[in-house]
């Protein structure tokens, strides 16, 4: 279950097209989760991919998929920077942001709007969803746009062309790391 969520819900992520992913997982056990936590962790490190439990409540966590470089990146870029800062994030450490953004999570109902910055969403559209309270939108997709609304569905494309192939390679009983190679050498002949 929880291998089939992580390919359905981070294939992008996985095949390095975008920064991160959240998905939700219901577990039995705490130790069966840090067990598929490290393991993923091990295994996905090797090429930069890291998971990180968000918020555990319910029997339910929210589990962060991301690309350790592309986070990285981003998040030290001058605007995104300046906007996290704004949001109280002081640090240039992702992975203490990373904590910043897990203990508001676990302290609010909803999700906070800065979230959008750490799965990689344009910037401008996570301001424009703010400023418009979540409505007005151009299209909504991965996540609301309110600019460059064609980039936006190519992107999400993109996505879904990824997640389907990646799907349909799990059911065809190959490996996350199989798959990983499989996708990569059919993007390279796609493009």
């Amino acid at each position: 279950m929880f291998d089939e969520l992580l390919i359905n819900h981070s294939a992008p992520t996985l095949a390095g097209i975008k920064i991160a992913n959240i998905f939700t997982y219901h577990y039995n056990s705490k130790k069966e989760l840090c067990e598929k936590i490290v393991f993923y962790n091990k295994l996905l490190g090797k090429i930069g991919i890291n998971l990180f439990v968000l918020k555990d409540y319910d029997s339910k966590v929210i589990v962060y998929v991301y690309n350790k470089e592309k986070l990285k990146n981003y998040i030290e870029s001058e605007e995104v920077s300046k906007f996290l800062c704004d949001c109280g994030y002081n640090s240039h450490n992702i992975y203490k942001n990373i904590q910043i953004l897990s203990e508001r999570m676990k302290n609010c109902k909803n999700f906070p709007h800065e979230i959008g910055i750490f799965l990689g969403y344009p910037l401008i559209d996570i301001c424009g969803f703010i400023n418009n309270y979540g409505k007005n939108c151009l299209y909504s997709g991965y996540w609301k746009v309110y600019h460059n609304k064609n980039d936006a569905i190519k992107t999400f494309e993109s996505y879904n062309r990824c997640r389907l192939f990646y799907t349909n390679t799990f059911l065809e009983g190959k490996n996350i790391l199989e798959i990983i190679e499989s996708y990569s050498n059919y993007s390279n002949n796609i493009n």
